[in-house]
């Protein structure tokens, strides 16, 4: 947990060490050295994993697992919104340090990564469409431009709705039979992300299993920011 830029310093070290690691999202900020600190932990066989903390958010995982046992039909749009009125960070630009939760999480509700990124804006005010192999659009927002902090997942399906809304403080994770329909507040597990996160990072250390959020994901994500930037 450093400022971006020193990511890939850091864990290269500790790799080096023979140490397992857990970095904060982005991975990196160059794609090249993300793809190296990859080599890197297969080379020593180290555990690499980066701090997509809503990859393991109950809410998420209650919304992946609906998708996954088929109850939302085929996806066919996913839209996300995340905002915040304040620049936070100093060192990075909101596509690298808001983008990368919601690319991850519609990448997993997909099952990989998109065939095609398009985007307009610039980096701290940014509309992305991801186009996937399915015919499937996800469709984000990001800035650090708007007046409100907004956290909305949307998603899509031929038999159902679920909005995950992480701004809302108790009814987080909404099912629709149609849009415009009337909602059922669907109920998750009562763990705080980041400990669900730390706890799963424990995990496999203790099991040699590979994250939810390894090192190929970091990538799979990194791709798709920087095709957005592009």
């Amino acid at each position: 947990a450093a400022p971006a830029p020193l990511h890939g310093a850091l864990a290269r070290v500790a790799l080096a060490a023979g140490r397992d690691v857990l970095v904060e999202k982005p991975l990196t900020l160059d794609l090249a050295e993300a793809e190296a600190l990859v080599a890197e932990a297969h080379r020593h066989e180290r555990i690499l994993m980066v701090g997509h903390v809503l990859r393991y958010h109950p809410a998420f995982r209650a919304l992946e697992a609906r998708a996954q046992s088929g109850a939302l039909g085929e996806l066919t749009e996913l839209v996300a919104v995340r905002t915040n009125p304040v620049h936070t960070r100093t060192d990075e630009r909101a596509l690298w340090s808001l983008a990368p939760h919601d690319v991850s999480m519609v990448c997993a509700l997909m099952g990989g990564a998109p065939v095609e990124v398009r985007a307009t804006g610039h980096e701290d005010l940014l509309s992305m469409v991801l186009r996937f192999s399915t015919g499937a659009l996800a469709h984000l927002h990001t800035s650090w431009l708007d007046r409100d902090k907004r956290r909305l997942l949307t998603v899509v399906g031929r038999r159902g709705v679920v909005v995950f809304d992480d701004a809302h403080e108790q009814h987080k994770l909404r099912s629709y039979a149609a849009p415009g329909e009337p909602s059922e507040v669907l109920a998750y597990a009562a763990i705080e992300p980041l400990f669900a996160e730390q706890s799963h990072f424990v995990a496999c250390v203790r099991t040699r299993t590979p994250p939810l959020s390894d090192g190929a994901e970091a990538l799979r994500v990194m791709r798709v920011l920087v095709a957005a930037s592009e």
